[in-house]
C-alpha cells in the first residue's frame, strides 16, 4: 500500500523536527536534538513508526543560508545553453558549497546603452554541515520516498503572496512590498520580506519564547523595526506601500497592531485562522505563537519544490524509491482496471472480486519479502535498490552475465560493522596501465590499444563516505584490512583502494582572491575490483 500523505523533516539550529500531514491536518511529530544519542536510529524510527513511511521532503530553516543576486546575460540564448550558463555561474559564486540553487526573479535589467539586457538570479546554498550529513544518513538508510531539499524561505514566497491576498482588503490596492513575521517552535522569529512577487530579504533572529506575551509582543516590535532598517537600504519608500502579517495569537498581535498600523498595513492571524484561509489544513490545539505549522502545510501541497537543492549522497536513494512508488502506482493502476472492466456482469464482478484479492494479496506478500530482504541488505551495509538499478544498466549494455549475488555477499561478508556503501557501480572496463604510482600523478592513466584489451573483464567501483570525525590514520588503516580481506574473497580479482583518505582538495574562498586557498579534507575513500566475467 502507499503510504498516505507526506513527511517535512524541518532543520532548525538545535534540532531536527518533524512535520506530518495527516487527516485533520499539518502537526507537529517530534524533534530530535542534533547531539542526540543514537541520532540517525531515533529519526528512522520516527519516520517509519510515527510518519508511516510517509515521502519526505528535507527544509532547512537554520540561521546559515547564502543568498546572492546576479545578473546572467543570456540574450539569444536557448533554454539548454541558458541553464548551463546559469549552473556555471551558480558554481563560480559558490565553489565552497555543494549544496546550492538558483531560481529566476521577476526583475529583469533592459539593455541600457552599451549594457546588454539580462536576467536576474538569485543564487542559495548551504554549507555541507555535520547536521546535513546526519539527516543523510537517516534518509539513506530507511525506506522512505525523498521527495527533495529545499530551503524555507525560497519556499514559503508564494504564501506571503497568498495570504495578503486574502487578507487585504480589495479596495486597498496592492502593495509593492510585504512582510511575513512568525515565530518558530525553537523560539527563533523568521521574517520574510517579498517585493514584486520575488523574495528581497529574510532574518531569523532569537525572540523569547517564555509564554509572556507582553515581553513576545515587544520583542516582535523590535525586530519589525531592525528589519525596515534593512529595507531602507534595499530602496523601500512609504510610497510603495508595506503590507505586514504577524502570525501570532490575538492577545499579543493586537498591542503590535498599534505600533505597525501607524505607518503600515498591519494584519494578523494565528497559523490555524490563516491555514483556513488557504485551504490549508493546520492541526487545532498547538501553540498559536508558532507559525512554522502554516508553513510546513504550505510547503507540503507542493508538487515539486520551487527551488529543490540536489544532494549528490542522496541522488541515488531518490532515484531508485521513485522507482519503486511508480511500479507500485502502475500496479494500483492495473488492478483499477481489472475492477472497473468487471462491471459488465455479476459473474464478472464476482471473478473481477477474487482477482483483486489475489493480487492484493501477493502485493502483500511480496512489500513484506522486500521489506525484510532490503532491511537485512541495508544492515549489512547494502544499498538493494541502489545495486538493482546498477546491474540492469550493465545488463543492458553487456549481453555477458555477472553472478552479482554471490559477489555481492563477499562483500557485504567482510564489512566493518557499522559502515555502509555511499555508492557501488559496475561496468565493463578497459585495462589501464598506471603512470606513476606517487605525488599528484597518483590516479594518472593511460589506456591499453584495443588490440590487447580482455573483452571479457568487468570493474566493480566502491565509495565509502567515513565520518567527518574519523582520524585519518585509523580509516586508512582500516581501509587496508578491507582490502586484505576482499582479496581473500575474491580470489581471482584484482582489488585495490584507489583513494585514501589522506586525499586533499583545495578550494577557492568565497568572494576571496584567487591565490587565497584553503585546504579541506576528503573523508570519501574509493575501492576498485576487477574481475572476468562468470558465464
Amino acid at each position: 500500500m502507499l503510504p498516505f500523505g507526506r513527511t517535512v523533516l524541518s532543520m532548525m539550529d538545535d534540532g531536527l523536527y518533524v512535520y506530518r500531514s495527516r487527516g485533520k491536518g499539518t502537526e507537529f511529530i517530534e524533534s530530535v536534538p542534533w547531539n542526540a544519542d543514537g541520532f540517525v536510529g531515533q529519526v528512522i524510527q520516527i519516520l517509519q513508526g510515527k510518519c508511516g513511511g510517509a515521502p519526505v521532503i528535507v527544509i532547512n530553516d537554520m540561521v546559515e543560508q547564502y543568498y546572492r543576486k546576479e545578473r546572467v546575460f543570456t540574450a539569444g540564448v536557448g533554454s539548454l545553453d541558458k541553464k548551463s550558463m546559469v549552473d556555471r555561474k551558480l558554481a563560480m559564486v559558490f565553489p565552497s558549497y555543494s549544496v546550492r540553487t538558483s531560481i529566476a526573479l521577476n526583475e529583469k535589467i533592459q539593455r541600457e546603452d552599451s549594457k546588454m539586457a539580462s536576467d536576474v538570479y538569485l543564487f542559495a546554498a548551504i554549507a555541507s554541515t555535520d547536521q546535513l550529513s546526519s539527516v543523510i544518513a537517516s534518509l539513506s538508510r530507511s525506506t522512505v520516498g525523498i521527495h527533495g531539499v529545499g530551503l524555507l524561505p525560497l519556499e514559503t514566497v508564494g504564501l506571503v503572496d497568498s495570504l495578503a491576498k486574502k487578507l487585504v482588503p480589495k479596495d486597498a490596492g496592492e502593495a509593492k512590498w510585504k512582510l511575513l513575521i512568525g515565530q518558530h517552535r525553537n523560539g527563533n522569529l523568521r521574517q520574510i520580506v517579498v517585493k514584486d512577487g520575488d523574495i528581497a530579504l529574510t532574518r531569523m533572529t532569537q525572540i523569547s519564547d517564555d509564554g509572556d506575551l507582553t515581553v513576545w509582543a515587544s520583542e516582535v516590535v523590535q525586530e519589525f523595526q531592525s528589519t525596515m532598517s534593512y529595507l531602507s537600504r534595499l530602496g523601500f519608500q512609504p510610497k510603495d506601500g508595506l503590507d505586514v502579517i504577524l502570525i501570532g495569537p490575538e492577545e499579543a498581535t493586537e498591542s503590535v497592531r498599534q505600533v505597525v498600523e501607524a505607518k503600515y498595513s498591519f494584519y494578523s492571524a494565528t497559523a490555524q485562522q490563516a491555514g483556513k484561509l488557504l485551504g490549508l489544513k493546520v492541526s487545532d490545539g498547538d501553540d498559536e505563537r508558532y507559525a512554522d505549522p502554516l508553513h510546513m502545510a504550505w510547503i507540503m501541497k507542493k508538487i515539486t519544490l520551487k527551488a529543490g537543492m540536489p544532494v549528490r549522497q542522496l541522488e541515488p536513494a531518490m532515484q531508485a524509491r521513485l522507482g519503486a512508488v511508480a511500479g507500485m502506482a502502475v500496479l494500483s493502476l492495473g488492478l483499477l482496471f481489472v475492477l472497473s472492466s468487471s462491471v459488465g456482469s455479476f459473474m464478472s464482478m464476482l471473478s473481477a472480486g477474487s482477482e483483486l484479492s489475489t493480487q492484493k494479496d501477493k502485493l502483500a506478500r511480496l512489500e513484506r519479502q522486500y521489506n525484510a530482504e532490503t532491511s537485512r541488505m541495508s544492515d549489512l551495509g547494502v544499498d538493494l535498490p541502489l545495486i538493482q538499478a546498477t546491474a540492469e544498466g550493465f545488463n543492458q549494455v553487456n549481453s555477458n552475465e555477472v553472478d552479482l549475488l554471490p559477489f555481492l555477499q563477499s562483500i557485504a561478508g567482510v564489512m566493518e560493522e557499522g559502515r555502509v556503501l555511499s555508492r557501488f557501480s559496475l561496468s565493463v572496463v578497459e585495462p589501464v596501465l598506471p603512470e606513476a604510482t606517487t605525488g599528484a600523478n597518483r590516479l594518472t592513466k593511460r589506456i591499453v590499444p584495443s588490440r590487447q584489451r580482455d573483452e571479457d573483464a568487468f570493474g566493480a567501483e566502491i565509495v565509502m563516505v567515513f565520518p567527518a570525525n574519523v582520524v585519518v590514520d585509523f580509516g586508512n588503516k582500516e581501509l587496508r584490512d578491507f582490502r586484505t580481506r576482499l582479496r581473500k574473497v575474491l580470489p581471482g580479482h584484482e582489488v585495490e583502494v584507489t583513494k585514501f583518505l589522506d586525499e586533499y582538495k583545495y578550494i577557492a574562498d568565497v568572494g576571496g582572491d584567487q591565490g587565497d586557498r584553503k585546504v579541506q579534507q576528503d573523508k570519501v575513500a574509493e575501492i576498485s575490483i576487477k574481475g572476468k566475467v562468470q558465464k
